[in-house]
């Protein structure tokens, strides 16, 4: 009989924690028993009449179902719940926004603050807010509200508001650092929008930058760098399968993004909306939405409403050209063989010292006007480094359509307003009216029309002294890749190129321009189109136990050679800690033995990125993945053993350490990794995405990660991860309306004492997840 992995939704009668709040009583409301789950009232508007209606209902989990007549009473609930719950990140977040966080809070906030605790790492406040002003973030928010409509002014307007109001009512509630933040205004609201996808946009590209500029560790420019790079931890996993593939003939969707857990701009919110749909659509049911939202966000990043749903992996998409320019003095540089000045602008940025007192330092932006404004980054050897990226825009009104829409060409026509600069969509649903069911995919984002040249050309610095190389505008929404109800039956993205969304290819990379993306498919991507490919046809719980296999790819292409290398020339070391890898069944559970020796194998033979480049004795052949008759064989690349002599130096390396560690080469996976939220530690299955091929995605902490290089002598003990499964949901979508179960992995709440720090952590353990209650 086929195992269930619906988790059963807990009730939860403790008052203490869901009360009714309001001027005129103070009592737990139970609701009807239609609901899965105990949900309990906790209205948040004061006595004054100008607030918008609004209800607010809570779950056991401290996951907020919100009810109003009007966009603006959802928004105002929204910036409410999220105070609630989240209030001192919020208020850290808005600050950085503004370009003021070292102003309130000084250059570090870190452990013993009130605000980030002891499982957080120290925030670079100062090197923050540098870059929103060198990326000019502050003033596009502004720019954003001035420009907005009076609907959007509106709803972003109350967002802020029910953030200010819930401070004013439990200001005891919030760190008294944070309280310097208040009021938020929309202004605010939008800058911190920007703020995050600039960073999305200009993150993956700040590798490229620290090795052109080589700074020293410590300095201003490592610094600001490291506040850039920090969104390049960004991955995710996403699934979309048609009736077709499906054992009911009905879509499903898998929304599985891969964060970082330690809340900071990439922290997710579970919500659900609810309001008549008369204020949306006359003549339909009552709109519903259930999805996540980054903190500081009015609207989803990504859910469900009664007809269709999305789900986003960051895409290999580069919207960012950095030019390198002669520079002729401190103010000019030359471009087309002619002295041209930079345009300079200054920036006050202050920092609070510790005894209270204003530190300002004078900031120096220098721009070109010949390359539409790009900042300058550093300059080096009589050179100044570039980056030019494309306009960010507002992407307020595509996610409201996204939200509002109930067809796929509702949907579509809000894709192709094209305001994201870096995503992909995976898309699931039935039309309403026709039931009729589609997925679909899209390689979206703002990609310069660039003059020539592949991927590795503009991923790499370009010469900038020239409009040769300039770049002329974005591709329309038309010219990006896209697939809508595949022959395969089926769609996925693990963060590879658009070219392997699906098997059999339906395009290549030469139907398109070849800078548009890379060329490669790492072995979560492969481990991704293994689980889908078949005739077999999935149910809902089939689907879900599949998005949580233990199963290493690596481990199926490599072990073979590498047993077999023991044997033949092993020391006695390597030849036993064989014999435990033969008996080792791939699978990376908490209880595998074999599974935590592998991991200790692979972090020593130092391999340095996703794809353990140099690792394999043949390697993936993407010309072989674009062949029509014979991609299958490309699934079974790369494969073997490079150097099975290092292979088995490393091996007998390994062992010890692991034996050293733990007291034994066979210790079970769980006396090495861990995972913690909160005050909950539990022992973990699961693995590094890349380059392990693992589709449960639980990536490790620096010193335990296989995919960054250490020092030979870095510590190894028990490792709690950074970052993996952040938000799971799976959907079907019935002709009756949707089902669906989610678990966000670390909890809805970050506010000290919250009991919902970490609640959600045992479902991961158990790969399970909860049945998700829809407004009724």
């Amino acid at each position: 009989m086929q195992k269930s992995f619906l988790g059963k939704v807990p009730h939860n009668s403790d008052s203490n924690h869901y009360r009714r709040v309001n001027a005129m009583q103070n009592k737990t409301v139970i609701l009807a028993l239609m609901f899965a789950a105990l949900l309990l009232a906790f209205p948040c508007s004061s006595a004054a009449t100008d607030i918008p209606e609004h209800r607010i209902e809570w779950d056991i989990f401290g996951v907020p179902y919100i009810y109003a007549d009007t966009w603006a009473g959802l928004a105002y609930a929204t910036g409410w719940v999220q105070a609630k719950n989240h209030g001192n990140i919020l208020l850290v977040l808005l600050a950085q926004a503004r370009g003021k966080s070292a102003e309130y809070f000084g250059s570090r906030l870190g452990e013993g603050t009130g605000v980030l605790k002891k499982e957080h790492e120290p925030v670079n406040l100062a090197a923050s807010d540098r870059l929103v002003h060198l990326l000019g973030i502050r003033e596009l928010g502004v720019q954003w509200y001035a420009e907005a409509s009076t609907e959007k002014r509106t709803i972003v307007d109350a967002f802020a508001r029910g953030i200010n109001d819930y401070a004013g009512k439990f200001p005891d509630l919030l760190a008294p650092e944070v309280k310097v933040v208040l009021p938020v205004t929309g202004e605010d609201i939008l800058s911190h929008s920007a703020r995050i996808l600039k960073l999305f946009q200009v993150g993956p590209r700040m590798g490229v930058v620290r090795n052109w500029l080589k700074p020293a560790a410590g300095s201003r420019s490592a610094a600001l760098l490291d506040a850039g790079e920090a969104m390049q931890t960004a991955a995710s996993n996403a699934w979309a399968i048609g009736p077709e593939k499906s054992a009911d003939g009905n879509p499903m969707l898998l929304l599985n993004p891969h964060l970082r857990w330690d809340f900071n701009a990439h922290t997710y919110m579970q919500i659900q909306w609810a309001m008549p749909m008369a204020a949306v659509r006359p003549g339909d049911m009552d709109f519903m939405f259930h999805g996540i939202h980054l903190l500081g966000a009015v609207l989803p990043s990504m859910g469900i409403n009664r007809h269709l749903g999305w789900a986003n992996t960051v895409n290999r998409i580069n919207t960012v050209t950095l030019y390198e320019v002669p520079v002729v003095d401190a103010g000019s540089y030359y471009f087309n063989g002619k002295k041209k000045p930079f345009s300079i602008t200054s920036k006050t940025i202050k920092t609070r010292n510790a005894d209270g007192t204003l530190a300002a330092e004078l900031l120096h932006i220098l721009r070109s006007p010949d390359h539409d404004m790009a900042p300058v980054m550093g300059v080096r050897n009589g050179r100044a480094l570039l980056a030019h990226a494309t306009p960010v825009v507002n992407t307020f009104e595509q996610s409201l359509a996204m939200v509002r829409a109930t067809s796929f060409k509702g949907f579509e026509n809000a894709l192709a307003m094209n305001t994201f600069p870096v995503v992909n969509f995976l898309y699931a649903g039935r039309d309403r009216g026709t039931n009729d069911p589609h997925v679909y995919f899209l390689f979206a984002g703002r990609i310069p029309r660039r003059p020539h040249g592949d991927w590795d050309a503009w991923w790499n610095v370009v010469p900038g002294n020239s409009s040769k190389t300039r770049v002329e505008g974005i591709h329309d929404f038309q010219e990006l890749p896209k697939i809508l109800d595949p022959p395969s039956g089926w769609l996925q993205s693990t963060n590879d190129p658009p070219w392997t969304a699906t098997f059999p290819p339906v395009y290549s990379r030469r139907d398109f321009p070849l800078y548009f993306s890379m060329d490669f498919m790492h072995l979560r991507a492969q481990r991704s189109v293994k689980l889908l490919m078949g005739k077999d046809r999935l149910s809902l719980d089939e689907f879900i136990a599949r998005k949580f296999s233990p199963r290493n790819e690596m481990a199926d292409r490599i072990l073979p050679d590498l047993i077999s290398a023991a044997g033949q020339f092993g020391d006695a070391t390597a030849q036993k800690a064989a014999d435990i890898l033969a008996a080792w069944d791939h699978m990376m559970n908490s209880d595998s033995r074999g599974a935590a020796l592998f991991l200790y194998w692979l972090l020593e033979m130092k391999t340095d990125d996703v794809m353990a480049t140099g690792l394999w004795a043949a390697d993936w052949d993407p010309e072989l993945a674009a062949d029509p008759e014979n991609w299958q064989k490309s699934l079974d690349l790369p494969a073997g053993l490079a150097d099975p002599v290092r292979g088995v130096q490393a091996l007998s390396a390994a062992a010890l350490r692991l034996e050293k560690d733990t007291s034994a080469m066979d210790a079970p996976y769980r006396e090495v990794v861990t995972v913690a939220a909160g005050d909950r530690l539990l022992a973990s299955g699961g693995g590094p995405g890349d380059p392990m091929g693992m589709f449960h995605a639980i990536p490790l902490p620096v010193h335990l990660r296989p995919d960054i290089s250490g020092p030979a002598d870095a510590p190894l003990s028990l490792g709690e991860n950074e970052a993996g499964e952040t938000f799971v949901m799976a959907v079907e979508f019935t002709p009756s309306g949707p089902r669906a179960a989610a678990m966000l992995t670390y909890g809805n709440a970050s506010q000290p004492g919250s009991p919902h720090r970490g609640d959600q952590l045992h479902l991961l353990i158990e790969k399970k997840l909860r049945p998700i209650t829809f407004a009724p």
